[in-house]
């Protein structure tokens, strides 16, 4: 699950940006290149913790789990390399979902008031970060909150986005050959994906509460 996904979800359980952002916040230093601090208490600290068990839940959902092989065999079949056609999968499926929530007022609204709570260098501060990584986080959140939150992405922008995703991973990245396949899967698998969110969303939260509770 992407940041964005991680925002909605944990926006079911708490209400506190400083929680939604710390559920975020994991996914923010893998995309900046470092390891984010654990802090032990606060909601910044519960929502890090959240993040972790938000992704368990997610990846050993059965329901994402099929997306996943589905979509694997169905860009393999338009010709796309095998490694390339599993991450683009697990990526896409990621991202197509995003999408769909982000067609909520509420999830936006979300995941917007946690990005300006990022912009508070006290919370980085608590956060025990160094000084350089927490100015490149703020930074992000700066930038991201900027940019806002598009629906609808088209399909050309999901494959820009899983361009940029992979193109470090040589085995994996997308070739110019694969662009059009994987193209042509985004425009005929969104729809899939779409009719599955909201059980999928269901099922998730049902899962993190048993999870939680146990």
């Amino acid at each position: 699950m992407n940041f964005f996904g991680h925002a909605t979800i944990a926006g079911r359980f708490e209400s506190d940006p400083v929680f939604v952002l710390g559920a975020m916040l994991p996914d923010f230093c893998t995309m900046l290149g470092f390891r984010p601090p654990e802090p032990a208490s606060g909601q910044l600290g519960a929502g890090v913790r959240f993040h972790h068990v938000t992704d368990h839940a997610f990846h050993d959902l059965e329901r994402f789990q099929r997306l996943n092989r589905d979509a694997a065999a169905d860009l393999t079949a338009r010709g796309v390399r095998r490694g390339t056609a599993r991450a683009v999968a697990h990526v896409g499926v990621e991202l197509l979902l995003d999408a769909e929530l982000a067609e909520s007022d509420a999830a936006r609204a979300t995941y917007l008031s946690a990005l300006t709570v990022g912009h508070d260098p006290e919370l980085v501060l608590r956060a025990s970060f160094a000084g350089a990584e927490g100015e490149r986080l703020g930074q992000l959140t700066r930038t991201l909150t900027g940019r806002g939150v598009a629906k609808r992405p088209s399909g050309s922008s999901v494959v820009e986005r899983l361009e940029r995703a992979l193109a470090s991973r040589p085995r994996l990245a997308i070739t110019s050959e694969d662009v059009p396949r994987v193209g042509e899967w985004v425009e005929l698998f969104r729809s899939r994906v779409v009719a599955s969110a909201p059980t999928l969303v269901r099922e998730l939260v049902l899962d993190i509460e048993e999870r939680l509770a146990a």
